[in-house]
């Protein structure tokens, strides 16, 4: 009786049985309608896929009972959309984001806006649609009400939005009345313009300074043959004579922003063969289009396609770079400031320094004409050809036009005096390592709406890593072959002192008490038992780097007064003296005051700060925070 008790009856197995088999076809219908989605198929596959799958695989239960058509897999998606968009918005709520908008008109003619998020989750960036909304009109305060009220009905604060990624059309990126500028007045972001999007505009308009045959020949050539099997056949024995390689001719694309480049590229590659075709064609048909090509294809117009093989590249591949899936912000302002340069090294005088605003139009500045480089392939192609002066003048003249108009485009949608794109710089791996003496603070007060945390906080665990950071590059170049006092890193004064209240050295050496690291006899001391110092030279140097940040002049000429950081003389024992202005007041922020007491705090308790300063410097570098958190371009530190 016992053993029948515990039996399963064969309602219950059978039940168990019918409810696995149900979450298997689920599982199924989830799956197929997953990837019709992913790889953009119709639904109107549903209506056969079913059979095919039962007919692929007769031993299956799972296919064999599966029920999913057209109107069921677009019932799924529907729910799959809106559990998603339910949970993206529930996450938009409690954290911060940037959006990137733009407005598509789709084959209904319907305008709309479509919006993207970039969020930070487990310090994983990701990507996510959000919506995509019909839209009224196509003006910036219409597009702006619907972005509105589109966060406002879903309950998601304007606030958390610290980032905007548009186009450069003026109903997007309008300093005035754009969506840009309605949004900063209602929030802080930080503003970005598509750059690949800026990039390839540039060179669009640069080229037009070029000869018009250019741009005719990629376009005409390709039109020869893309709609004749018969050319693209004759075509082939004249490639084979030559010894190139069978490829197609290229066509420019308005949507491919990179496809010029290829188009040049290939003709170049073709260029002996496609021009015996074209007078073959002109001597047995002597057809007008065939004749005129022929006619183009000169050696003039060779130089151009050569120069445009070396200046191509250069703009592509930084478009490229900023293609990339891994965020590149970072690295904006010195890539495109260093080609920026590499463009004006081409015609400006080897004895002119080279900067952002250089008078690039003033000719007293320029190479003689026949000095300027128009790449190395083109240089030896004229040469080769015997080019009279003249004509090399005459060449060159054109394309000194093709880079003046491409540093005015960059100049015009780059704006070098970002300082808050500058100062990125200073979170690469490269600057980090450096041993430039990159603060924290600069990149605070630029995002300083970005913290959530006591910046103070944030600035004196910056100080310490730096500190401990030069100290333990001071002992490796005391203790290493051919080392000694001249190769050793430099602390100041400010840093010294730092090290004597966070106990850094004898964390470091393991010794307590230890005196120097490469030191000199007669130099000032840098004795981690250094002599008491005064608290306040942390409120004393913020008060310094604070009055000469918000120190500045009226736009309209009316110069607002400046109040003098204080003096510091250095002596040579290591003692400060203060040289107070007059009328300067003691620094009294309470910010200020946190770091005097955490001084304080640490002198008091000694062997506590030797345990907790190696997990602050170590465990929480600045570089780490911001690293991961820049990348959606938000600061968030949690010292």
């Amino acid at each position: 009786m016992e053993s029948r008790r515990s039996q399963i009856s064969m309602d219950s197995f059978l039940d168990a049985e019918t409810e696995q088999m149900s979450k298997m076809m689920k599982n199924a219908e989830l799956t197929i309608d997953m990837f019709l989605i992913a790889h953009n198929l119709p639904f109107l596959l549903m209506d056969v896929f079913p059979d095919l799958l039962t007919e692929c695989c007769p031993d299956s239960e799972v296919a064999k009972r599966l029920k999913c058509a057209r109107t069921k897999a677009t019932k799924i998606t529907d729910d799959i959309s809106n559990a998603t968009t339910k949970d993206l918005i529930s996450k938009l709520k409690s954290c911060k984001f940037s959006i990137t908008i733009d407005e598509t008109t789709d084959v209904s003619t319907k305008k709309c806006l479509v919006l993207v998020v970039r969020y930070v989750a487990s310090f994983i960036v990701r990507d996510r649609f959000l919506a995509l909304i019909e839209l009224p009109k196509c003006d910036a305060s219409s597009v702006f009400e619907v972005l509105k009220n589109f966060f406002h009905n879903n309950n998601i604060p304007l606030k958390n939005i610290i980032g905007l990624a548009t186009d450069g059309a003026n109903v997007m990126a309008g300093h005035l009345s754009g969506v840009k500028a309605l949004l900063e007045a209602e929030t802080n972001i930080f503003y970005l313009k598509c750059t690949c999007h800026s990039l390839h505009l540039c060179v669009s308009y640069a080229c037009k300074k070029l000869p018009g045959d250019v741009v005719w020949l990629c376009r005409n050539i390709y039109s020869f043959f893309s709609h004749s099997p018969k050319r693209v056949h004759d075509f082939a024995e004249f490639q084979d004579n030559c010894s190139v390689k069978p490829h197609k001719i290229l066509g420019i694309s308005y949507t491919r922003w990179l496809s010029l480049e290829g188009v040049v590229s290939r003709l170049i590659e073709q260029w002996d063969a496609l021009k015996l075709f074209f007078i073959n064609c002109k001597l047995e048909v002597n057809a007008v289009r065939s004749v005129q090509l022929a006619e183009k294809m000169n050696n003039e117009i060779k130089v151009y396609f050569l120069f445009l093989s070396y200046v191509l590249p250069l703009i592509n591949n930084l478009n490229k770079e900023f293609q990339l899936e891994q965020s590149r912000l970072p690295y904006l302002y010195s890539n495109i400031k260093s080609h920026y340069l590499l463009i004006l090294s081409n015609f400006i005088k080897k004895d002119i320094q080279l900067h952002v605003d250089i008078d690039y139009k003033n000719i007293h500045n320029y190479n003689q004409t026949s000095k300027i480089f128009i790449g190395t392939k083109a240089e030896f192609f004229l040469l080769k050809t015997k080019a009279t002066l003249e004509e090399v003048s005459d060449i060159k003249g054109e394309i000194l036009k093709f880079y003046i108009a491409l540093l005015d485009q960059i100049k015009l949608r780059f704006d070098f005096m970002r300082k808050d794109l500058e100062i990125l710089k200073i979170i690469t791996p490269i600057e980090f390592l450096s041993n430039n003496d990159n603060s924290i603070l600069d990149l605070i007060l630029q995002f300083e709406y970005l913290c959530n945390t006591d910046c103070d906080k944030i600035v004196w665990t910056d100080y310490k890593y730096n500190a401990k950071r030069k100290l333990t590059q001071r002992m490796k170049s005391m203790t290493k072959t051919g080392g000694g006092p001249y190769d050793a890193v430099s602390l100041n004064h400010m840093e010294e002192r730092i090290v004597a209240a966070a106990k850094i050295g004898e964390h470091i050496s393991g010794v307590p008490g230890a005196t120097s690291y490469g030191c000199h006899t007669d130099g000032p001391s840098c004795s981690t038992a250094a002599p008491q110092a005064d608290d306040n030279f942390v409120c004393e140097y913020l008060a310094q780097i604070s009055s000469a940040d918000n120190s500045s002049s009226d736009d309209e000429g009316k110069t607002s007064r400046k109040s003098e950081p204080p003096k510091i003389n250095i002596r040579e024992e290591g003692q400060i003296d203060e040289v107070q202005p007059a009328k300067t007041k003691r620094c009294s922020d309470p910010k200020i005051k946190l770091i005097e007491k955490e001084i304080e705090k640490q002198e008091k308790f000694q062997s506590e700060v030797l345990r907790l300063s190696s997990l602050i410097i170590d465990c929480l570098c600045p570089m780490v925070y911001i690293l991961t958190v820049f990348l959606v371009f938000e600061l968030d530190f949690r010292c």
